[in-house]
């Protein structure tokens, strides 16, 4: 049985791009200021939707010692997750959705004096700010991922259906050649009832070096199967 679908009373246009494009603008108008130097460009340019993960600060004078330095580090990352659906619209065929949110991290390296831990609760306290604002910003965006239509799901499910009926039609056989049809001679038939939910058809199948012919149909008595065996 097909999944329950949420109806859509237009046809979605695809926009992952459309929004990865949005998406790369406010980090590079937001974020680069705060990103690790030599650390953004390439993933920020190649950024396509989806994840992405930039590093924020870096490596900073040593409050405590102008001959050292220490890193204060955080991370600022966009991420994506399943929305409501799966939608089908009106011509059957099935969208996804997804929204975007961002995240924050750091490092946990141990206590630090409390100079260098200022330092650190400031950077992440203004990827926090960031986040906060990307979220109000892209709050409500949709994705829309187109998916199969009504057909190529029709035909999915009888492709799973005829490999699920030939597996059962040989088991079906393994049992009768062994009972209620031992001693079959090459050429002749015997009559089985086919395995529930069983998709009409011809079907072979090769069991101790021989190989039988299966012809599932409908009968007055519902689904039966025919086979013989060959030369």
């Amino acid at each position: 049985m097909e999944r329950i679908l949420l109806p859509v009373d237009h046809v979605p246009t695809e926009n992952n791009h459309e929004v990865a494009v949005k998406v790369r603008e406010w980090l590079a108008d937001n974020v680069t200021p705060f990103v690790t130097p030599k650390k953004y460009p390439v993933d920020l340019l190649a950024y396509e939707g989806g994840y992405i993960y930039l590093e924020l600060g870096g490596y900073v004078i040593d409050p405590y010692n102008a001959e050292r330095q220490v890193n204060v580090e955080a991370t600022f990352n966009v991420a994506t997750e399943h929305g409501d659906g799966p939608y089908e619209d009106p011509d059957g065929t099935m969208w996804y959705t997804s929204t975007i949110f961002a995240q924050v991290n750091w490092g946990s390296g141990g206590g630090n004096r409390s100079r260098v831990a200022q330092l650190r609760s400031e950077l992440i306290g203004t990827a926090a700010m960031l986040a906060r604002r990307f979220d109000a910003d892209f709050a409500g965006v949709k994705i829309w991922s187109k998916g199969p239509t009504r057909a190529e799901r029709k035909e999915s499910a009888r492709k799973l259906l005829v490999a699920a009926t030939q597996c059962n039609v040989e088991e079906a056989i393994r049992e009768a050649i062994h009972t209620t049809c031992r001693g079959m001679r090459v050429g002749t038939s015997r009559t089985l009832t086919s395995p529930p939910k069983a998709v009409h058809g011809d079907y072979k199948v090769a069991l101790e070096n021989k190989e039988y012919k299966v012809t599932v149909g409908v009968g007055q008595l519902g689904t039966l199967m025919f086979f013989e065996r060959k030369k």
